[in-house]
């Protein structure tokens, strides 16, 4: 006798877990927060423009689902609060959907905080930096503010 899941059978939790069935009427909505990486900037007036994004397959947004992005900033004090959230839908009437990973991106807007030292908080990461800023900086994730890591 075998033990242990069988991969056809890993695979069915897999998309269990997920959420997300292509060909299901049954639409299915699932929310993931603060997720993503951020890169802030400052603007002339210096207020705070941040844009989050999620990288291809981390998590796995399916392109047969609906997936809307959004993002937060607040500032209390010296501590700048960034959240993120993405919520997927299924779309109705999908029949056939390849597997494919997709990333979403949104961007937030904070006014002028006063020059000085902030701590920006994510989930239960901070990261430490002097406002206002210089070009872009890249916050809780791996990639740098490159222009091709976050399109428009």
């Amino acid at each position: 006798m075998r033990s242990g899941f069988s991969s056809r059978a890993a695979a069915l939790l897999v998309a269990a877990a997920n959420g997300m069935g292509c060909g299901d009427d049954e639409l299915h909505t699932r929310t993931l927060r603060d997720v993503g990486d951020f890169c802030v900037e400052s603007g002339a007036d210096g207020s705070l423009t941040f844009s989050v994004r999620t990288a291809l397959g981390d998590p796995c947004l399916s392109g047969c689902a609906i997936n809307t992005m959004s993002c937060r900033a607040t500032l209390a004090g010296h501590r700048i609060e960034l959240m993120s959230r993405i919520e997927i839908r299924g779309r109705p009437g999908i029949v056939e959907c390849q597997s494919e990973c997709i990333g979403s991106t949104a961007s937030c807007e904070l006014d002028a905080p006063p020059p000085g030292n902030y701590a920006f908080g994510f989930a239960s990461r901070v990261h430490r930096a002097t406002l206002p800023l210089e070009g872009a900086l890249g916050l809780f994730g791996e990639h740098d503010c490159e222009p091709a890591l976050n399109p428009p």
